[in-house]
């Protein structure tokens, strides 16, 4: 049985399943969409494609998807994500050409006209670089153009969303475009749902839309736009009723009075700008507000009277001056709370909500917490109070019960009663960095416990330690270890990843590498690298990083004992020739940047490598 012989129904649902991209191949195969004409190129269709046949199914299954036309990716964050999901990303028709854009658009406002296969995108969304070539940019203008006469065809394009990047400087040639764009824009704004227009701090010349077109949208994101607080009391006076999503990052707003939020808003973002007050905003306005970000401004405090709704589950206050939040200023749903970067000294005289799931408090100025402050977040998953004042484990009260990970880098701690800490029934990662740790001893960690940081210390000492049955990271970096010997250590075989960077090793005696580990970071070693040390690391290594570990006078250096090796590191090791290394066959990434490479010989460089890294060597010969 042929494909052509199954019911038009069987034939549907079979498309549904294909991935849009291989959908868009087979389409290609079937029609050449630089035509004007719906004609097929296979004579099985007869040039008179209908809905029924293979192209007419494989047409209505692709077109029928969310178009995305853009320009192609560039550095950085790609902001098509403020719109899609990845999983939506996947099912999308995504074309990075404006040409192309406009063949497709052409192509199918004419078979809309000239046949029965009436199918329009759910969806179009263009998004538009001014650093394009002068003639996509062109090929953007007529592409609104062709959907400026939907009106002529029943509107039969639902939503067509925009995003606009002004990143490059202003040219005569660019401002008349750009004038063009606008123009047209302000014709079709009323179909979007979604805008987001980001400018860059080269390029100032972004003109504001009309705010009466707006009306319909759901979702706005102006990213560095120049706002300021006559905007917030001009444009944003008539915000749109049905808004969910308010953007204003990155502008220069420093007072949000006139800000009317609708009641339909459920996250709003007014980072990185100058907002020294929240006085005039009514927050308890949005009843289904999910989250709140106004960090990185110049916050110091709160009025008494503020409330933000009860809706909302995410809160983010970081990177201000914060000295005193009320307990109205904790929703009773938070969820997600970060108020890192502050100067906050005490909050005993607020109550937690025990739904909270992440709370930050690092970067503030806490010494002490009330006993019971952290016991009734029950569902509590990670707390971070890293850089503080906090100088007695003690001072943290009774931690809560189902804590997954606890961050207490940087904190002068010179109390070592870890019991608060060791009592957690479902610890996964502890990380104690730069706390002033001089010895670990007669200390039994959590089975539970993943991954253990303690890197930056003054330990010098590993005695009677129990590292659990299930540690997977251990990281004794930027210590003071002389040796590291397995005897008297319960080190479990789950163990796969160490670091013992930047210590003080004495000699090869007391140290011994558990034979489970798979990848090992031994930067900066005092110990000279040679092969007798290269003997002592487990056979299994698949990652080896030897940072300014090997001295120059360092004979052959042999890693063929390491069959399974894939990634190895050498940097900065005053190595002056490749052939002074034996490599292992199955090596697909080497790091050799910053030595003293003049010339490479590729032959002693293995067929299997993927990725070479030679950047800052003197190399006469680079490939």
């Amino acid at each position: 049985m042929d494909l052509t012989d199954l019911p038009t129904e069987v034939l549907d649902l079979i498309f549904s399943f294909i991935p849009t991209n291989d959908l868009y191949l087979q389409f290609k195969q079937l029609h050449d969409i630089t035509t004007t004409t719906t004609t097929t190129n296979n004579d099985n269709d007869n040039h008179n494609p209908s809905t029924g046949s293979i192209y007419g199914v494989i047409y209505k299954q692709l077109f029928s998807r969310t178009l995305v036309i853009r320009s192609p990716k560039g550095v950085g964050y790609d902001s098509i994500r403020q719109f899609y999901s990845p999983a939506k990303l996947l099912n999308a028709l995504i074309i990075t050409s404006f040409l192309t854009g406009y063949q497709i658009i052409r192509m199918l406002i004419d078979g809309y006209f000239h046949s029965n296969l009436r199918v329009f995108p759910n969806e179009i969304t263009l998004f538009l670089r001014y650093m394009d070539s002068i003639e996509q940019i062109e090929y953007y203008i007529k592409i609104l153009e062709q959907l400026s006469f939907d009106k002529f065809y029943s509107n039969g394009i639902r939503t067509i969303n925009f995003q606009i990047i002004y990143d490059a400087n202003p040219t005569t040639e660019l401002i008349a475009l750009h004038s063009k764009i606008k123009f047209k824009l302000e014709d079709l704004i009323h179909k979007s749902d979604k805008i987001l227009i980001q400018t860059r701090k080269y390029s100032k010349w972004y003109q504001s839309l009309n705010p009466y077109l707006l009306k319909n949208l759901k979702e706005m994101y102006l990213w560095n736009n120049d706002i300021d607080d006559f905007a917030i009391t001009g444009f944003f006076k008539c915000v749109p009723a049905d808004l969910r999503v308010l953007e204003l990052s990155g502008n220069h707003i420093t007072d949000l009075q006139g800000l009317v939020l609708p009641e339909s808003l459920e996250r709003l973002h007014l980072s990185t700008n100058m907002i020294n007050s929240l006085e005039g905003v009514d927050f308890s306005k949005p009843k289904n507000l999910q989250l709140l970000d106004i960090s990185m401004n110049r916050l110091v405090g709160f009025p008494r009277n503020l409330q933000f709704p009860n809706s909302t589950k995410r809160l983010m206050m970081s990177h201000n001056e914060i000295e005193f939040i009320h307990q109205e200023q904790v929703p009773e749903n938070l969820q997600f709370f970060t108020i890192s970067s502050n100067c906050l000294t005490s909050l005993d005289h607020i109550y937690l909500p025990a739904t909270l799931i992440m709370l930050d408090l690092s970067d503030n100025s806490f010494s002490s917490f009330r006993e019971d402050f952290f016991s009734e977040c029950v569902n509590m998953k990670k707390l971070n109070l890293a850089i503080n004042s906090i100088d007695d484990l003690d001072d943290l009260g009774q931690l809560p019960p189902n804590l997954e990970e606890l961050i207490l880098d940087y904190n002068e701690i010179d109390n070592y009663d870890f019991t608060n800490i060791l009592t957690l029934k479902k610890l996964k990662k502890l990380a104690m960095a730069g706390t002033g740790l001089m010895f670990l001893r007669d200390i039994k960690f959590p089975d539970t416990l993943l991954g253990l940081v303690l890197k930056d210390n003054e330990i010098n000492e590993l005695v009677d330690v129990d590292f659990g049955s299930s540690l997977e990271f251990l990281d004794l970096s930027y210590n003071k270890l002389e040796s590291f010997n397995t005897d008297g250590l319960r080190i479990p075989p789950s163990l796969k990843k160490l670091d013992l960077s930047e210590n003080c090793f004495q000699d090869l005696s007391n140290f011994t590498i558990p034979a489970s580990i798979t990848t090992l970071y031994f930067n900066m070693s005092s110990l000279s690298l040679n092969n007798k040390l290269l003997a002592r690391f487990p056979d299994r290594l698949e990652v080896l990083e030897l940072i300014r570990a090997i001295p120059k006078s360092v004979p052959k250096l042999n890693f063929k004992k390491f069959r399974n090796l894939a990634s190895l590191n050498l940097q900065k090791n005053g190595i002056t020739s490749i052939e002074k290394i034996d490599l292992p066959d199955g090596l697909q990434i080497l790091d050799l940047s910053q030595n003293c490479i003049r010339q490479i010989n590729w032959k002693f460089v293995p067929s299997t490598i993927r990725h070479i890294e030679i950047r800052g060597n003197p190399i006469d010969n680079q490939p």
